[in-house]
């Protein structure tokens, strides 16, 4: 299809037709002219364009239309080929094989010389010697318009046949990829309950189970949902677990235990350097004093005061720890 078209300027070996010229033989003292055809338009190529070694470039506009509308063929049957089956292409109506086709109607080898598009008409050659209908392009707006039209189809049916290609290389399921997992998975589960039900019953399992969704939705959902609600839009707020108030208490205690010691054992230390060590509840000066005084024991109750500011001190601890954990 579209033989004939390529026939009329190409050999049968794919040379080029040269075009008739003067025999070697008269060209004397000339050199030789070499002529071809060429497919192109003359708007582009002009009727006699020569070449630097002299030649000639021949157009032939026939031959041009039958090649454009053979490409338009083409494209169209490729197009067939990859879009979806039935879906028709735009201005499928200006293809007499097309309309056949569509309509139901049987397309057979006679059909083939009618299939020119309607914007082009068959004529007649003005060559005597040439019987063969010629064929020109009556109507280029409208061809114009399909080749506009082809090319957005063209662009449709790449993105369809890109998204057909992503969908063959997509992943498999997590089923199909760890299909072994359930089919170790389910018999295994499936035989646990049964022995569970036959010694214990079915009821035991249920029970079991209810109790275990009880107590996960108590301790995840219910009482957080509750705090939320008591510390938000309730006047008692959160429920905490220390008492800040016996923390600040037992602060303030530490302070006072530390400032008295101080006054007493170092009666001599600068006033603002006791009220800092007492504010900053720092036992490094009681700590020295009780590695020393424990060596002897007639200090006893320098200890026994000693370890108990440490005492003090460690319960100021453990309610930052507590305040720290609410």
């Amino acid at each position: 299809h579209g033989q004939g078209e390529w026939a009329s300027v190409m050999l049968e070996h794919g040379d080029m037709t040269d075009a008739p010229g003067p025999s070697p033989q008269n060209q004397t003292g000339k050199k030789k002219r070499i002529s071809m055809k060429i497919f192109n338009h003359s708007s582009f190529v002009g009727g006699n364009v020569s070449n630097s070694r002299g030649g000639q470039i021949l157009v032939d506009e026939e031959a041009l239309t039958r090649w454009s509308i053979d490409g338009i063929k083409v494209v169209r049957d490729q197009l067939y080929r990859a879009g979806i089956a039935g879906a028709q292409l735009p201005y499928y109506e200006n293809w007499p094989n097309e309309v056949r086709h569509f309509n139901g109607d049987i397309v057979g080898p006679s059909n083939v010389e009618i299939d020119h598009p309607t914007w082009a008409k068959r004529g007649v050659k003005a060559s005597s010697d040439d019987a063969t209908s010629s064929i020109v392009i009556n109507n280029l707006p409208g061809m114009a318009d399909e080749v506009s039209s082809l090319l957005q189809s063209i662009e449709l049916n790449l993105d369809q046949q890109r998204q057909r290609r992503l969908n063959k290389l997509r992943p498999q399921s997590n089923l199909r990829r760890n299909w072994y997992m359930f089919a170790l998975g389910i018999p295994t589960a499936a035989y646990a309950t049964y022995h569970v039900c036959k010694e214990h019953g079915g009821y035991f399992l249920l029970k079991e189970v209810l109790a275990k969704i009880n107590e996960f939705c108590k301790e995840h959902i219910s009482e957080p949902c509750f705090s939320i609600y008591q510390e938000l839009f309730t006047r008692t707020g959160r429920i905490d677990v220390n008492d800040r108030k016996a923390r600040i208490d037992t602060i303030e205690s530490l302070k006072r235990m530390i400032r008295s010691w101080l006054d007493e054992t170092f009666a001599d230390m600068p006033e603002a350097e006791k009220i800092a060590m007492s504010n900053n509840m720092d036992i490094s000066l009681i700590e020295e004093l009780k590695e020393e005084s424990i060596k002897h024991i007639y200090e006893i109750n320098s200890v026994v005061r000693c370890s108990l500011i440490e005492m003090q001190f460690i319960k100021k601890e453990l309610l930052n720890a507590l305040v720290a954990m609410d």
